[in-house]
């Protein structure tokens, strides 16, 4: 039996090999799709355009507005001088979020007082106004920590670390599963592309005369298509590591 098994395996993959059709679909459209899946398959929302109106011109709400336009999250930042020409900016959708800052924003900030700061996101783009919302708290909660020096301040200090990932790049969480997705395509086109090819060329219906049983045939179609994608595999994992800079196994960095 297993001679057997083998034999239609190196049958199956000297077929798939030989045919410059197959070869051509086994190499460029994996590559393609795990380089483009990587860019566009991804929940991160970057060069975000802000919209500013600022009553106060202290030196808070100043230094807050040289971060936030400073920040890689937004792209670009407009000024409004009025709520109806803020408004006009999230209806014509020059702008997904708008932050006001009030006429005593950097004199409350600066007496220790609450310093409210009003953001109106755009809701027909609801999880990309989240995301640059919470782009935004990261910014000011970053300006305000920096900026506590009073005695009577809590001595605490939480200290966020991500393990395997620090910087929260989301390309390092799509990779591993793009392989995945892609090698599990591979396996099915591989598979699809033989038995279509043998009824094709009408020698489908001699493996079923053969000798060989229905689960023989069924291990030989699919060992090959298991064996070319475990290949597919291996070149994925090396284009991650060397292209995108990829650590599988990172033992240099300390859990402290």
């Amino acid at each position: 039996m297993w001679l057997r098994i083998v034999t239609l395996i190196r049958k199956e993959v000297l077929a798939v090999l030989r045919d410059p059709r197959n070869r051509m679909a086994l190499v460029l459209p994996p590559i393609l799709q795990l380089f483009l899946f990587s860019f566009t398959g991804t929940l991160e929302v970057k060069h975000v355009a802000l919209g500013i109106w600022n009553q106060d011109y202290g030196q808070a709400s100043h230094e807050l507005i040289q971060r936030l336009c400073a920040s890689p999250n937004f792209g670009h930042v407009e000024f409004a001088h009025s709520r109806q020409e803020l408004q006009q900016m999230i209806d014509d959708q020059r702008v997904m979020l708008t932050i006001t800052f009030l006429p005593d924003f950097s004199r409350r900030f600066s007496d220790g007082r609450a310093a409210p700061l009003q953001m109106i996101a755009d809701g027909r783009k609801s999880n990309s106004a989240q995301i640059a919302q919470g782009y935004v708290s990261q910014v000011v909660n970053q300006f305000v920590s920096e900026q506590v020096t009073t005695s009577n301040a809590p001595d605490v200090q939480v200290v966020e670390r991500t393990w395997f990932n620090p910087n929260l790049d989301y390309i390092w969480f799509t990779l591993p599963s793009l392989a995945v997705m892609i090698t599990l395509q591979i396996c099915l086109n591989v598979t699809a592309m033989s038995v279509a090819r043998e009824r094709e060329m009408g020698t489908f219906e001699q493996l079923l005369v053969s000798p060989m049983q229905p689960l023989e045939i069924m291990a030989g179609k699919s060992i090959p298509a298991l064996i070319l994608a475990l290949m597919e595999v291996t070149v994925f994992i090396l284009i991650t590591v060397f292209v995108f800079g990829f650590r599988f196994m990172d033992r240099s960095r300390s859990f402290i």
